[in-house]
């Protein structure tokens, strides 16, 4: 549900339009929805004869998402209205009836034809959005969401899944700069997160998080690339499929759609952002298996970015995992347990001009496998290229490791691999 009130402010400002309100304009839009939502997830945008609607009111449009409502209960709708303001900018608000329920089945993106669909059921204790747009970038834009009492039930073959948020929240924030370029700043939380998952096999696995928090900021944005994006993955979507392990079962024919489908998010990705850092805190997490044990830490942190100075890239991932305690391990293998680690991995220096010919390569008709290969070892073996460890540390008992290291890969008729 997330989704349908974040994609409006975007298909919104991807029209760059000051919309009157009218029925042509209502028809427009509800469009550009129907299309969005029938490519991400078929049969969410309506059901029944029922699909997705947009109306011209009086002062406002009026956007309805027609859901199933679950046994016993009547179908709801998610609601939100988009007002225009002042100075072109527009005011958007979402609501669910409180409480609200909804079931939804999707078709599963499969390979194999006899895969069953997912089902969904959805109860919500209450909701809460809005937020103010301006599509010609002028000023800065802003959205913020809450759930309260958010309960999923996903079933798929056989495998019974229940997910518990107490409260969940998100922020965002479009900042428009100097060079028509625009920045993304968000930030969310949630409380009580709690999954429950039953095979059919008997096999139980319970997980939980009490707190997570986390951040993330895009900057350097093309408005235009932006939009080229989204069409190309609303595009490339159906084709994907839902198990990365599918990909090896693809016959010629789909792997040349899943190439053409990528071809599109290759280009748009050119050019549409100058970097982005995202990090995350997980607190107070619990986990058992049914059978084998229970496992609890105090604190996740992850992160990742990525930057591309002088056409350069420098990208890092970050995980710290600090006060791990497993109740049901022996005694003899406590000590062994490492109750702190933290690591960060990265590449740097690595040449974005090589890294596109490779992705070109790679997503074209006929992929020449030798072309390839040329293309991954001049990427490897350029003179900027690292690989590395920026920071690594463990503590195991009273003692603790600190370390970092690069390793640069060297081209035919130089020295072999080497630390640096």
């Amino acid at each position: 549900m997330r989704i349908f009130y974040l994609m409006l402010p975007a298909l919104l400002m991807a029209s760059g339009a000051s919309f009157a309100q009218d029925a042509e304009t209502a028809a427009k839009l509800q469009l550009q929805l129907r299309s969005f939502f029938s490519g991400w997830a078929p049969g969410s945008a309506g059901q029944d004869g029922s699909p997705l609607r947009v109306t011209a009111e009086a002062d406002r449009y009026r956007i309805t998402l027609p859901l199933v409502g679950t046994a016993g209960q009547p179908a709801n709708d998610i609601v939100a209205t988009a007002r225009p303001l002042a100075g072109g900018r527009w005011a958007i608000e979402s609501s669910l009836p409180s409480p609200a329920s909804a079931t939804v089945t999707i078709p599963t993106n499969t390979v194999n034809s006899t895969d069953e669909p997912t089902r969904y059921t959805v109860r919500l204790g209450g909701e809460q959005g809005a937020g103010e747009i301006d599509p010609s970038f002028v000023s800065p834009s802003f959205l913020s969401v809450e759930l309260r009492d958010f309960n999923l039930v996903t079933d798929h073959a056989g495998i019974h899944q229940e997910q518990h948020f107490d409260r969940y929240s998100m922020q965002g924030r479009l900042v428009p700069m100097a060079d028509g370029r625009v920045d993304f700043e968000a930030g969310g939380s949630s409380e009580a997160w709690k999954v429950a998952t039953r095979e059919s096999g008997g096999v139980a696995v319970d997980f939980g998080v009490q707190t997570m928090r986390g951040t993330s900021n895009v900057t350097g944005i093309s408005r235009e690339a932006a939009g080229s994006l989204l069409a190309a993955f609303t595009a490339l979507a159906p084709m994907l499929p839902s198990n990365p392990d599918e990909v090896s079962q693809l016959d010629a024919e789909q792997m040349a759609a899943l190439r053409k489908g990528l071809r599109p998010v290759i280009v748009a990705l050119r050019g549409s952002l100058t970097g982005m850092r995202s990090e995350g805190t997980l607190e107070g997490i619990q986990a058992s298996v049914g059978g084998v044990g229970s496992a609890s830490v105090r604190q996740v942190k992850v992160g990742l970015a990525a930057e591309a100075p002088n056409n350069l890239l420098h990208a890092w991932l970050e995980l710290a995992v600090d006060g791990v305690m497993v109740p049901t391990l022996p005694p003899e293998f406590v000590e062994l347990l490492p109750t702190y680690v933290a690591i960060r991995p990265s590449v740097t220096g690595v040449d974005l001009a090589t890294l596109t010919r490779l992705a070109d390569e790679i997503t074209a008709d006929n992929p020449d496998p030798a072309r390839v290969s040329r293309e991954v070892n001049a990427l490897l073996t350029s003179r900027t290229a690292r690989i590395g460890i920026e920071s690594l540390s463990i503590a195991l008992g009273a003692t603790r490791l600190e370390g970092k290291g690069q390793v640069r890969f060297a081209a035919p008729g130089q020295p072999g691999h080497r630390l640096v």
